[in-house]
């Protein structure tokens, strides 16, 4: 229970720096979370270069002005980890089910 309690605590915590403490949470639409569920930015050129193109051609945090485009591309590329979401948490616990 520990380890869910602390996976959840680390998407809140992903999310709000992504967010600039909640401030765009409304640019987080299903169809942003989906492309960013599972990238690990920090590990993969590809996925580095899909978040670029996708902040700059307004894919993602469409509204969002050119500096919080920057601040969150700098957020997720920061990251040391797949960017973390209930889906991952979930791919996580079937993982430890079968080990």
């Amino acid at each position: 229970m520990k380890e869910i309690i602390r996976y959840l605590t680390k998407i809140k915590s992903v999310w709000s720096d992504t967010t600039q403490h909640g401030r765009l949470k409304a640019e987080v639409t299903a169809e942003a979370l989906k492309f960013l569920e599972l990238r690990a930015p920090s590990a993969s050129k590809a996925d580095r270069d899909a978040i670029a193109s996708a902040l700059q051609d307004g894919a993602i945090f469409r509204n969002s002005p050119p500096q919080d485009k920057e601040n969150v591309h700098r957020t997720l590329l920061g990251l040391g980890c797949i960017i973390p979401s209930i889906k991952t948490l979930h791919d996580n616990q079937n993982l430890l089910r079968v080990g």
